[in-house]
């Protein structure tokens, strides 16, 4: 709920500064306009026409200043400036009229268009009329008041405009009937029409800059009695004005005497004052009727209202525009212990947490000042001592015209809300430490399982170069053991087994040098192995080529793979090209496009073919390939074309 402080807000004035600013931009033309016409000795600006009175060059200055004065009236920073410019009018009408009493001569005359001014043939030449004068007097008087703040004088400016409209309203009547002596008091004084019509500019413009206050706060209330006035009073004048000049025009034309155009007036303003009277009084009985029934609509909005506010159990509140609380419904006295009488302007105030006063008034500011919505959270003591949290949230209440009314708001018990969201919030700054400490923990095992890795790495590359090395070894027992037979079909069962153990011994050595140790890149391996065959079987006039696209196999497939394609391709040397010569060895080593995760392993020659029935035979080659062929889950297959195409098909395994 807001405290009670001054708001400047909402501007709580029916402004019609547009058209203020209007009257006085025409009421200064006007000045000016007669100010050109002395200039140039121009009648029509001067007099209106021939014969009818000349507006005085003063007269035109006066009128000048005084429309400056009202053109300021919307502006209060210049309000001293409008001021002096009103009382530069009203210091020019004194004058005019101590010169006119007391038969002085202040000079003051004589200064504007003197020649042309003398040349007219007045007695007082440049003096304005002293209706004129008094005029202004009122008129700069009521600019002071009105540019000033006491409302009072305010109402006082606009009696002493009414009483300058009539001084106005004669001179303008006189024209209009014809009536000369209405506005011409003597042959050398008398009020110009355009003098009148500036008065009623200036008039008019000193009503509308203050509407709010005196007589126009009356007549632009929306009450009943400012409805009156705007129907009664701009028709009546109208009527009678009109009824007057009728009767007069009718009487002058002769078409029927005095007293009969007297009776037709009485009878013409009776008719038309009745007609006038019966439309105000049909306008009011709507009205009122309208009034009577959003009355009756708001009695039972109001009743509503206060049920929903009473059975609420939240705070319901209502303030005026300075946050003077005129209204809690009965949870807010249940929940603080308040009285009534109590709660009321800045009461409530004594349930308000002391270290939360400064906040709800630094919020309530910043919407006083903006018009804004009020938001703010705070304290409040209830009855039994405690401090409970409340979240009070307001809206400004506007009238048609844009007026702030009062406030309207509510205010929750967010006290278990608050007490969540604190709870929530430190559990996760003890989560969020947690996760920290967790996080640092996970880092830590991370390092411990990279380093162990990396000893891991170290070690499995030590056991592979271990067993390259004794399998070396082995190779070279093989080769001595060989050179100690004499026989040769012994030497060459020794070699035969030699190749296979460095083919065995070539794997450990590719894995050890790799960065993976736990796949071999195949196809560079049986280039390297089909190399060391070529050259053990001394067959550097045979093509040998891997045929190959990038392939990786994991130690249980590449052992047995590199033995394959050792006993094949041995087969190849020794077999297929028995004449010698040069002959084509292909290896190929490629996936299976339509067998997903199978691949193919292909050896072809174009020697001279297998012999019949070499599967029967008892090879101890042919029963190794068997073996191995078995030991990788696939299928052989063998044909004959041109040479010897030998197709081992298996599937790839994933797991190193």
């Amino acid at each position: 709920m807001p405290p009670t402080i001054p708001s400047n807000a909402v501007d709580s004035t029916v402004r019609f500064d547009g058209c203020v600013r209007w009257l006085a931009a025409l009421a200064f033309m006007i000045g000016v306009l007669v100010l050109v016409g002395w200039t140039f000795d121009l009648t029509t600006l001067k007099g209106i026409r021939p014969g009818l009175a000349t507006m005085k060059p003063k007269t035109a200055l006066a009128l000048m200043f005084a429309a400056g004065s009202l053109a300021l009236m919307p502006y209060p920073p210049r309000k001293r400036l409008g001021q002096l410019l009103a009382g530069v009018t009203v210091a020019l009408a004194v004058s005019n009229i101590i010169q006119d009493q007391s038969g002085l001569n202040f000079g003051t005359d004589d200064l504007l268009f003197t020649q042309a001014v003398r040349a007219e043939g007045q007695k007082r030449p440049g003096q304005m009329a002293p209706v004129t004068a008094i005029n202004f007097c009122l008129l700069g008087v009521g600019l002071i008041f009105a540019h000033g703040r006491n409302r009072r004088l305010h109402s006082v400016a606009q009696i002493l405009a009414v009483t300058a409209s009539l001084t106005s309203m004669f001179a303008l009547l006189g024209y209009a009937y014809g009536a000369e002596s209405l506005y011409c008091l003597s042959r050398f004084s008398s009020v110009a029409l355009h003098s009148a019509v500036g008065f009623v500019f200036l008039i008019a413009g000193l009503f509308l800059a203050r509407p709010n206050q005196g007589l126009m706060g009356l007549a632009t209330s929306p009450s009943l009695g400012g409805l009156m006035i705007r129907r009664l009073l701009p028709a009546l004048i109208l009527i009678l004005v009109f009824f007057g000049w009728v009767r007069l025009a009718g009487q002058r034309a002769g078409l029927y005497e005095a007293p009969i155009g007297v009776v037709l007036l009485v009878m013409a303003n009776i008719i038309g004052i009745s007609i006038l009277i019966f439309w105000t009084a049909f306008t009011i009985n709507h009205a009122d009727q309208q009034r009577l029934q959003a009355e009756i609509i708001g009695r039972e909005s109001e009743a509503r209202y206060r049920v929903l506010t009473e059975v609420s159990p939240s705070v319901i509140w209502a303030s005026r525009p300075d946050g003077f609380v005129t209204y809690c419904n009965p949870y807010w006295h249940a929940l603080t212990g308040l009285t009534i009488d109590e709660n009321l302007g800045d009461g409530w105030n004594k349930a308000l947490h002391p270290d939360d006063r400064a906040v709800v008034l630094e919020h309530w500011r910043t919407s006083a000042n903006t018009g804004k919505s009020y938001e703010a959270e705070f304290r409040i003591r209830r009855h039994d001592g405690e401090y409970r949290w409340l979240f009070a949230k307001g809206l400004p209440l506007m009238d048609p015209g844009g007026r702030l009314v009062q406030w309207m708001g509510v205010a929750l018990d967010v006290t278990e809300l608050k007490i969540a969201r604190d709870e929530l919030r430190r559990a996760h700054d003890e989560l969020d430490v947690k996760v920290r400490e967790r996080a640092g923990e996970l880092v830590e095992v991370n390092r411990k399982l990279s380093a162990s890795l990396a000893e891991k790495e170290v070690l499995l590359r030590e056991i592979h170069h271990r067993v390259k090395n004794n399998l070396q070894v082995v190779s070279a027992l093989l080769q001595l053991q060989a050179a100690q037979c004499p026989e040769r079909k012994v030497q060459v069962m020794f070699e035969e087994s030699q190749q296979r153990v460095r083919s065995m011994a070539l794997v450990h050595e590719r894995l050890y040098r790799s960065h993976d140790l736990a796949r071999v890149n195949f196809g560079d391996y049986l280039r390297s192995l089909c190399e060391s065959l070529r050259l053990s079987y001394r067959a550097v006039d045979v093509d040998i080529r891997v045929e190959s696209e990038h392939a990786d196999l994991a130690l249980d497939q590449a052992i047995p793979c590199g033995l394959l394609v050792n006993e094949l391709v041995s087969n190849c040397f020794k077999h297929a090209f028995p004449e010698g010569g040069g002959g084509r060895i292909r290896i190929g080593l490629d996936p299976i496009e339509a067998r997903a995760g199978m691949i193919c392993l292909r050896v072809q020659d174009n020697g001279v073919g297998l012999p019949s029935g070499v599967k029967g035979a008892d090879s101890f080659g042919l029963r190794l390939v068997d073996a191995l062929v078995e030991q990788l889950h696939g299928s052989l297959a063998m044909t004959n074309g041109d040479g010897t195409t030998v197709e081992v098909i298996f599937p790839l395994s994933l797991n190193p």
